[in-house]
């Protein structure tokens, strides 16, 4: 048995027949997806809550196009509710209704274990895994309201709350967790490979008028990704000689002063 904190690197210790995904959305539906895709079990079992107006048609098909057996859908639409089911545990109590009426043993979250705050570590500790994206919050979530707030509450989900382990998708982020000395095993295991299949509508790579030699930037732009300092450190070499493609929300503002590069 793995001592308490220790750290592992096989994907496979995620013995889990249980997907769970507690915000459908963006980047979070890529990776849910992607992870099914690499990590294929007999009958696997997905459950998602979506928060905007989506087909669940359409969200089934991908579900079970990308590994699913069953999809089971959650709509949590509207502000009061979406806040409803971040105070409450009515999410991680549907999932865990779904996993025991199917008759499963665990469950992988693959997004937010704060829906789960509420289930007694007992339980966590012998049914669920969670990915953690981000143990620590990124610099501008410490620049927000609620700063102290939602730092404590990262530390208390993610090191101080045991679960079956905890799952990381890199040598750094096993580095935080031992750092911050959590109380739950960890587990390494790479992001799953992401690819045009993953797209939703269609959309590809895009073309810029024909213009060629330009390089690309997926995801969410924040300060701790580095994107304005390899601006800064390139203006004279690559960023003037090729135009920078930004697919992702903009935190960082930085970025902005490379507007002419920027598109």
């Amino acid at each position: 048995m793995a001592t308490e904190g220790a750290a592992t690197a096989a994907a496979d210790q995620v013995d889990a027949d249980v997907i769970t995904c507690a915000w459908y959305h963006a980047g979070i539906r890529d990776f849910h997806l992607a992870w099914m895709r690499a990590n294929p079990r007999p009958g696997m079992i997905s459950i998602v809550r979506i928060t905007d107006d989506r087909l669940v048609d359409k969200l089934v098909e991908e579900n079970k196009r990308f590994g699913a057996e069953k999809v089971y859908v959650f709509r949590s639409q509207g502000k009061v509710l979406r806040n409803l089911v971040k105070l409450l545990p009515i999410f991680s109590l549907y999932a865990f209704w779904i996993t025991w009426r199917e008759g499963r043993r665990r469950q992988f979250i693959t997004h937010d274990g704060f829906c789960f705050w509420m289930i007694p570590s007992f339980i966590l500790r012998r049914r669920c895994y969670l990915f953690a994206h981000d143990p620590k919050p990124h610099e501008s979530a410490e620049q927000a309201m609620a700063a102290t707030i939602r730092k404590r509450y990262f530390r208390w989900v993610y090191f101080r709350k045991h679960w079956r382990a905890i799952v990381v998708g890199s040598e750094s982020n096993r580095a935080k967790m031992l750092e911050g000395n959590a109380v739950s095993d960890t587990i390494v295991s790479p992001f799953p490979k992401f690819d045009a299949d993953l797209f939703e509508g269609g959309a590809g790579i895009p073309e810029l008028g024909g213009e060629t030699g330009y390089i690309l930037f997926f995801g969410r732009v924040d300060i701790y990704k580095g994107v304005y300092d390899w601006l800064v450190a390139n203006a004279d070499g690559l960023v003037k000689s090729h135009r920078v493609v930004i697919a992702g929300e903009m935190i960082d503002k930085r970025v902005l002063d490379f507007a002419d590069r920027v598109t």
